[in-house]
């Protein structure tokens, strides 16, 4: 096997925390969210231009939900109500405006700690 040899180098530290979570789609946004409620500094990295995953990049525009999930499931879908981006649940789900839900997500990430960084 032929290797090619290279030479050590030192790198600089641009930031230190605890928990990095790679994409903000729905996984990610309860992940990072939940971490931050723990107290962790956690710092959450985007592909895209928004948080969100399927539900905003993907423009699902519905959140397959249960009423009786607490967490940060709730905390999002009550957020959706007062923003007017809810529509009635029907077949065990929930439609929503995908562009407000953009905000809300940062938002409710923003409020918590997390550090966002998109694209």
């Amino acid at each position: 096997m032929n290797l090619h040899p290279e030479p050590a180098r030192s790198l600089p530290i641009v930031v230190t925390t605890d928990v990095v979570i790679a994409g903000g789609g729905p996984a990610g946004i309860a992940a990072a969210y939940a971490a931050a409620q723990a107290g962790a500094r956690v710092h959450l990295i985007e592909t895209h231009g928004q948080l969100g995953g399927i539900w905003t990049t993907g423009l699902l525009g519905w959140i397959l939900d249960d009423a009786n999930k607490p967490g940060v499931i709730r905390l999002l879908l009550d957020r959706l109500s007062q923003a007017g981006a809810r529509q009635e649940k029907c077949s065990g789900g929930t439609a929503v405006d995908p562009e407000i839900l953009k905000l809300i997500l940062e938002e409710l990430l923003q409020e918590v700690g997390v550090t966002i960084r998109l694209h």
